[in-house]
């Protein structure tokens, strides 16, 4: 694959995110396995780190856009900056949930199923989030997830508060759910995709977006099988079905995490304001970091100039060379000035 379409493909935000979720279910593994002794505040490191970069990227993203008058004046540069507040309030609620599970398993004190709350505000916030993004054709990921999650949330308070005695695998009866609505869109999307590929009348278009169509369905696949084993070792734990180690349970789950990571290359750059980019991860990586655009042959760019060196006038015009090019001679003519002696 070619460096720009590597990057211009690649959320840097979301493997960002899918890092600090991999560590964390590490932590939390060895955490509940008494392999490390550490008390949870210290295991939710890596999340607090998540929502420090995100923190940061919001103020400089709004310093930029406030002292910008022609992002203010652009009519996709306002949306985009909405969407980034949108954002930001939902990782806000989710970072209030974070603190309160935290402090409630440190003490012990509170009613799980009101530390749940920040949870069910979420909820609702991802359904205004959703609309809002619908409006705006803007892409819809985990809030959708986030609208689904209400009624397994009232479930898991319930149990943890001994109001029931529900086996678990009962009680997450809204995650079977999911999994199985999963299982039948991945097929379903599969047959829409080659639907499109069969009536799309450009060719190139089909070539552009083969590849990442179906990294996309192989990356779901996985993740599908991931996280059924996942969801049905973790069950039969809590139930005392087995006593396998969290450790051994949480494979699957790195092995999903994984995938996401992977699949970051495939999917559509994130907010360009975050951190007051103002562009597309590939654009701005590759003016940052020069040393990318020369150590992967991208491509050059020479501009026009005029040379007069010793009495011989050179004109060179402008060529743009990929690697495995051969050069094309006459680049230029030269002109013999006549000097008098």
């Amino acid at each position: 694959m070619h460096l720009k379409d590597f990057l211009q493909n690649f959320n840097a935000s979301n493997f960002f995110v899918y890092i600090c979720l991999l560590i964390f279910a590490l932590l939390l593994s060895l955490r509940l396995d008494d392999i490390i002794k550490w008390n949870y505040g210290a295991v939710f490191f890596p999340i607090w780190l998540w929502n420090a970069m995100w923190m940061a990227a919001l103020t400089v993203g709004v310093i930029v856009f406030i002292r910008k008058r022609e992002l203010r004046e652009d009519e996709e540069q306002r949306i985009n900056f909405k969407a980034m507040i949108l954002s930001a309030v939902l990782q806000s609620v989710v970072f209030l949930q974070e603190i309160l599970i935290v402090v409630n398993i440190e003490s012990g004190k509170h009613k799980w199923s009101a530390i749940f709350t920040p949870g069910y505000l979420l909820c609702l916030l991802c359904m205004f989030a959703c609309i809002w993004s619908c409006w705006r054709h803007r892409g819809i990921e985990l809030e959708l997830l986030g609208i689904l999650n209400i009624l397994q949330l009232i479930f898991i308070g319930v149990r943890l508060d001994g109001l029931t005695s529900w086996r678990w695998a009962v009680v997450l009866i809204p995650t079977w759910i999911l999994i199985v609505v999963f299982c039948i869109g991945i097929p379903v999307y599969g047959l829409v995709l080659i639907g499109l590929h069969v009536t799309s009348e450009n060719p190139q278009e089909i070539k552009k977006r083969r590849l990442p169509d179906v990294g996309v369905i192989i990356s779901a696949s996985i993740m599908a099988v991931c996280i059924i084993v996942f969801t049905s070792l973790l069950v039969r734990r809590l139930d005392d079905h087995n006593t396998f180690n969290c450790t051994a349970i949480f494979i699957p789950l790195y092995m999903a995490l994984l995938v996401l990571m992977v699949s970051t290359i495939t999917r559509q750059p994130g907010n360009p304001l975050w951190f007051g980019i103002r562009k597309d991860f590939y654009e701005w990586a590759v003016k940052t970091i020069p040393v990318l655009q020369e150590y992967f042959n991208i491509s050059y760019n020479y501009p026009d100039e005029m040379m007069v060196l010793e009495g011989v006038k050179v004109v060179s015009e402008s060529k743009h060379r990929h690697r495995g090019e051969k050069l094309k001679a006459p680049v230029g003519h030269i002109e013999q000035l006549d000097v008098p002696d």
